[in-house]
């Protein structure tokens, strides 16, 4: 399965803020071979206030649908500010960035 010819729609994405991390996304590819997920999660978990939220762990999986792996990346130092972190990850989806963060192609 070419990474290149992976497409996900984000109008199919189910989003969850504040879902025991910041938050979270998952969406099938549209060809319905591979799942994307990615959270957004606190490094300062028991604070939840915005400076908590400034210092995150992003972390982006790419599976395929029966389970099996393909990828996954972990960015432990990923600066964050905002109220919904599940919608920013639905922004970072529509322009590319997390699969750029997973083939490790520079982001646009």
């Amino acid at each position: 399965m070419p990474l290149q010819s992976l497409e996900f729609d984000s109008i199919c994405a189910v989003v969850q803020n504040n879902a025991g991390l910041l938050g979270q996304l998952n969406v099938k590819s549209t060809d319905g071979t591979a799942v994307l997920c990615a959270t957004l999660g606190s490094n300062e978990p028991d604070n939840s206030d915005d400076d908590a939220r400034a210092s995150c762990t992003l972390t982006v999986e790419l599976t395929r649908t029966d389970g099996a792996p393909l990828l996954s990346k972990t960015i432990t130092d990923y600066e964050y500010h905002g109220d919904d972190p599940g919608d920013h990850l639905l922004d970072l989806l529509d322009a590319d960035v997390l699969l750029c963060y997973l083939t490790g192609t520079p982001v646009c």
